[in-house]
């Protein structure tokens, strides 16, 4: 009987060990997968000051893009997830207040953010939506970084994104793939034409 409790503890804490090298090998994948970096050139395009381009930027931040809806009250950022076992996702101050990141991005970073999903570093950004704005036209994505740059600043400094070892092992088996859009857009994607403004389904697209 002691041989066999024996061998049980052999065998349960060879299970523990199996685990434990299998879940760190999980977490070092999924670190991995956000620290990839992506080398990603984007074509300048046109910015439009001009009032009429942007009251269009405004009008996309504020009722389509909802660019409030994560980075809240005057584009300010904030903690928009919050869940102990998961981690809290932060999103960036938009503006050029302080801790904001519109002084510090060019045009060319701009467009990586919200077209591409990726940070200034190449890093790619978590959350970030970019998928759905890949159909954004040139001068409906120039009204837009035209108007980011004119939002009053914002004096908040939000803290970093903190996420818990069981969000990198889930990351590293696929559970948040939809939720990292710099591994599966098409970054080779050209800038569409806006069709004409009327009431077509085109349009409305």
């Amino acid at each position: 009987m002691r041989k066999t409790f024996k061998w049980i503890g052999i065998g349960l804490g060879s299970l523990v060990i199996i685990v434990g090298i299998a879940a760190l090998v999980l977490y070092s994948s999924g670190r991995s997968r956000l620290n990839q970096t992506y080398d990603v050139a984007v074509a300048a395009i046109p910015i439009d000051n001009s009032a009429e381009s942007l009251a269009r930027g405004e009008h996309l931040v504020e009722a389509v893009v909802a660019c409030g809806e994560c980075h809240g009250e005057g584009l300010r950022g904030r903690a928009f997830f919050n869940e102990p076992a998961i981690g809290t996702v932060v999103s960036a101050n938009l503006t050029n207040g302080e801790g904001g990141i519109a002084e510090a991005y060019s045009d060319e970073d701009w467009i990586r953010a919200i077209r591409h999903g990726i940070d200034p570093a190449g890093n790619p950004m978590m959350v970030m939506p970019a998928q759905h704005f890949q159909n954004m036209s040139e001068a409906d994505l120039g009204a837009v970084i035209a108007y980011l740059k004119t939002v009053p600043p914002v004096d908040n400094v939000p803290p970093p994104t903190e996420l818990t070892p069981l969000t990198y092992i889930l990351i590293a088996l696929g559970q948040f793939d939809n939720n990292i859009p710099a591994e599966y857009i098409d970054h080779d994607a050209p800038l569409p034409q806006a069709p004409t403004a009327r009431a077509t389904p085109a349009y409305g697209e």
